[in-house]
């Protein structure tokens, strides 16, 4: 049975008391805050219902799974299926559902995963329950979920201050630090170098030495913070890291940074392409060694969706513009630690979510609005760098707070890529992206100047963030075609993006109606492929031309007995030839220019063809091709077969005079009967010459049976059927044969 605290308790009442008059609500709770239990007590209240659970990942599911066995709910009534699972559904429609939970719902501001679930929603008449910690898409424009999605009927709004300002969940200690600060600082001064005020640049260069100073002279290293508040010297923490490359190198060498804090320390990393994964996480849960200090290091895999006994606290390494990730992570320290956990914000992840502004504010009105002394909350803030951050942030400001400076360096960004930035694009050490954004959300609240609008007009600055994002996909897969010269498969990811699933949800808008003559005409003319057979045509025919590219010939026969990819192109390639009629004249000549040959050209190109392919075997091996060449493989069998031909065409006097003109020029040997009579007189005229007698019936040289040849002869000569020319070759060479053959029958 389902045991909900107070909070969820009275969250749960509202929602089943929104069900009855709409079919979506949601539920914006922290992460911690027991939103799981939420949706297992619907589903144990509604044991006759089809419910189907929707999730990011897999993940989510499991931790789901685990709290539904451990408070004895059945799931029998459930389906559980990925955003991906559902929009790659080919039956979607025949799923039955009474109840779509979406958890981690913001995540469906993505295009794909958006139109999966909205393509569902259009075949089930259901009801929907959302649940998110961060229903607001920071980098998104400050895309509103829970107003798109569920019309704002919210069972609950939570944010993470209120939920630590009512106990709900722990006070952290927040520890931030700039581990990374003289990056930013050669950025300014590469920047202020630029600049054509001597003022200005006077300004800044003083500035910049003043926080060189400040910095070599604080005692801010990374070693001595994690040493004054590590407490817990064999807790547990987590470490968000960026990349693969961040997190093995941070893993070898961070062993240093806590040797004052504890030497005895047991590491485990999570990422997607770690098979060992899974066993590593759940031994970091398990890790029972009291005197070891514990830390997991991930990347991604815990942002969401997962709740881990007993963390003392997590340490970022990753530095993120996404408030979402910021509070995601933040959320795996509060959800379920039972004492105050520390949070190392080494990256200055601080300032993303603005969060000690956010929560000095809160915890100021509850002071003012309460008579208890016990409410008094107060969010530890131990920050090493003040002043250099403020200098810092002043030194941004002078760039960045200039309207009009910003604007001609968006300008110079448009000349330069012919689109507007995406959110995290920095150009010329601008966050462009992040400003554009801003624009846009000052004209939605009507503070924008109208000067400044007009100027944006100017250069067709895109207000609405859809057409924004849907431009900047379209320009991404101009770039995509440019550099390889081809559309991008269903699951190509290009830049960070998936691009190719993008181009599938353009696909299947255009073929039910929903996409604009406009868009339809902007990517007709950047080439886009509507037809799905035709783009899987040009993929195989690019995989086709890197083969030919590598092996300088088409996969054959003999190839694809050994090599599975070598025999998907051969079959492939016999069936473009079974198919001839249905290609284009344009995908004709694209195979035309890789080799391929089809019936329909005249004979006289393919009499060349095999003519060319024939000189270039002479080149390569100095002879004629054998039958056993011809058997091993398909290529080569089919010059052998033309050579034949061309024989019988000779000897039937079929061959034209410019056809055995350039045959000659190969030195063919027309007659095979004749190659073989020159061959053995001329061998018999060699022994001869070496033994001054006629061979005997049973001399061979080599692997001819030259006197067995000569006999046969001589045999001939005797019945009168040898010519006179033949005659008078033997007598030229004074080869006998009248008194050799009377020898013969006389018994000597």
């Amino acid at each position: 049975m389902v045991t909900l605290h107070q909070h969820n308790a009275e969250t749960y009442q509202k929602m089943i008391s929104l069900f009855a008059e709409s079919d979506r609500v949601c539920a914006v709770q922290p992460t911690g805050t027991g939103k799981s239990f939420l949706i297992l007590k619907l589903i144990e209240d509604n044991p006759d219902k089809e419910f189907l659970i929707t999730a990011p990942n897999n993940y989510v599911f499991g931790q789901i799974k685990s709290y539904a066995e451990t408070s004895h709910v059945s799931l029998d009534n459930c389906r559980f299926m990925t955003y991906t699972a559902l929009y790659e559904a080919e039956r979607a429609e025949d799923i039955p559902c009474d109840y779509l939970i979406t958890d981690e719902f913001h995540r469906l501001g993505a295009a794909t995963w958006n139109d999966g679930i909205m393509r569902f929603l259009e075949t089930h008449r259901c009801k929907v329950f959302g649940t998110s910690a961060t229903p607001i898409r920071y980098l998104d424009s400050m895309r509103d979920m829970a107003q798109e999605l569920f019309h704002s009927h919210y069972a609950v709004n939570m944010s993470l201050a209120e939920a630590i300002q009512l106990r709900i969940l722990p006070l952290p200690v927040y520890v931030t630090t700039l581990f990374n600060f003289w990056g930013d600082l050669e950025e300014l001064e590469r920047r202020a170098e630029k600049t054509d005020d001597p003022r200005l640049k006077h300004f800044l260069s003083d500035k910049i030495r003043k926080a060189k100073t400040m910095i070599t002279s604080l005692d801010c290293g990374i070693e001595t913070v994690f040493n004054r508040h590590i407490k817990n010297k064999s807790g547990k923490y987590i470490v968000f890291c960026p990349d693969i490359e961040k997190l093995n190198n941070i893993y070898e060498v961070c062993d240093t940074w806590f040797e004052d804090v504890n030497r005895c320390i047991h590491k485990y990393a999570v990422y997607a392409r770690n098979a060992n994964s899974s066993d590593e996480f759940e031994n970091f849960c398990n890790d029972p060694d009291e005197n070891a200090l514990k830390l997991l290091f991930c990347i991604d895999m815990l942002n969401e969706g997962i709740h881990i006994e007993n963390i003392d606290g997590i340490i970022m390494l990753r530095p993120t513009r996404s408030a979402n990730v910021f509070y995601q992570q933040l959320g795996r320290a509060l959800s379920c630690s039972l004492h105050d956990p520390v949070i190392f914000d080494i990256v200055n992840n601080f300032e993303t979510g603005d969060t000690a502004r956010q929560y000095e504010q809160i915890m100021l009105m509850g002071r003012k609005n309460s008579a208890s002394d016990d409410s008094n909350i107060e969010f530890e803030i131990y920050d090493y760098i003040r002043d250099i951050r403020e200098i810092l942030t002043e030194l941004r400001n002078t760039f960045e707070n200039s309207w009009e400076f910003t604007y001609d360096t968006l300008c110079r960004y448009l000349a330069a890529y012919g689109d507007f930035p995406f959110y995290d694009v920095c150009y010329e050490g601008i966050h462009l992206g992040k400003w554009c954004t801003a624009q846009r959300v000052q004209q939605k609240n009507g503070a924008m100047p109208s000067e400044r609008k007009q100027k944006l007009d100017e250069i067709g600055f895109i207000w609405d963030p859809k057409e924004e994002r849907w431009h900047h996909h379209c320009h991404l897969l101009i770039r995509y075609i440019k550099q390889y010269g081809k559309m991008p498969s269903k699951d190509a990811v290009y830049h960070g993006y998936r691009l190719g699933a993008w181009c599938s949800a353009q696909r299947s808008m255009a073929g039910k109606g929903k996409l604009s003559a406009d868009r339809k005409r902007r990517l007709d003319e950047i080439g886009f492929i509507w037809d799905q057979k035709e783009e899987k045509w040009y993929r195989h025919y690019h995989l086709m031309q890197q083969y030919v590219e590598k092996y300088g010939k088409l996969p054959t026969k003999a190839a694809a007995r050994s090599d599975p990819d070598a025999k998907a192109l051969y079959d492939w390639r016999l069936s473009q030839k079974n198919n001839f009629r249905y290609l284009s004249e344009h995908q004709i000549g694209l195979l035309e220019q890789l080799g391929f040959v089809f019936c329909q050209r005249s004979d006289d190109e393919k009499w060349m063809e095999n003519y060319a392919a024939l000189r270039d075997f002479i080149a390569v091996h100095r002879r004629f091709p054998t039958k056993t060449d011809a058997n091993s493989d398909t290529e080569i069998c089919r010059i052998y077969r033309w050579l034949l031909t061309e024989k019988k065409k000779y000897e039937e006097g079929r061959s034209s005079p410019e056809h055995i003109e350039l045959l000659n020029e190969l030195h063919i040997i027309w007659n095979k009967k004749a190659s073989f009579w020159e061959t053995n007189f001329e061998l018999l005229c060699q022994y001869y010459q070496d033994h001054g007698r006629v061979p005997s019936c049973k001399i061979k040289m080599g692997e001819r049976a030259v006197g067995q040849w000569y006999h046969k002869i001589l045999r001939k000569y005797a019945r009168s059927e040898l010519s006179e020319e033949i005659v008078e070759r033997f007598r030229s060479r004074q080869i006998p044969l009248e008194t050799e053959h009377k020898a013969n029958r006389s018994g000597n």
